[in-house]
């Protein structure tokens, strides 16, 4: 496996606790064993019923400012989750999560 971008010293020093958290359980959560779980019997659509959940984990809004509803990680906070979607080799589902983790808190 090639070294990610993110190990970097540029990047690693960084990043905050929060940074180093959420990537060790956005890591341990996107693996293609949940396939299932997400896609139902649609490939590259996430289940609607799938959101909330990522949400409630706090793998939504992770770069908005905190004062917007976000997890004020900024986009150290989006690479980390571009980051850990991109093992699944689904587009569609990094995508998504990229745009909705943009944009919705």
């Amino acid at each position: 496996m090639n070294q990610s971008v993110l190990e970097d010293r540029a990047f690693e020093r960084r990043f905050t606790a929060e940074h180093h958290d959420l990537r060790q359980r956005a890591r341990s959560y996107f693996t293609t064993s949940r396939f299932p779980e997400w896609l139902g019997e649609r490939r590259g659509h996430l289940m609607k019923s799938q959101w909330p959940k990522l949400g409630r984990l706090g793998f939504l809004g992770v770069s908005l400012p905190r004062e917007l509803g976000g997890h004020g990680l900024g986009l150290l906070g989006a690479l980390i989750m571009s980051e850990a979607t991109s093992q699944l080799g689904d587009l569609g589902i990094s995508l998504g999560l990229h745009c909705q983790s943009e944009i919705t808190p």
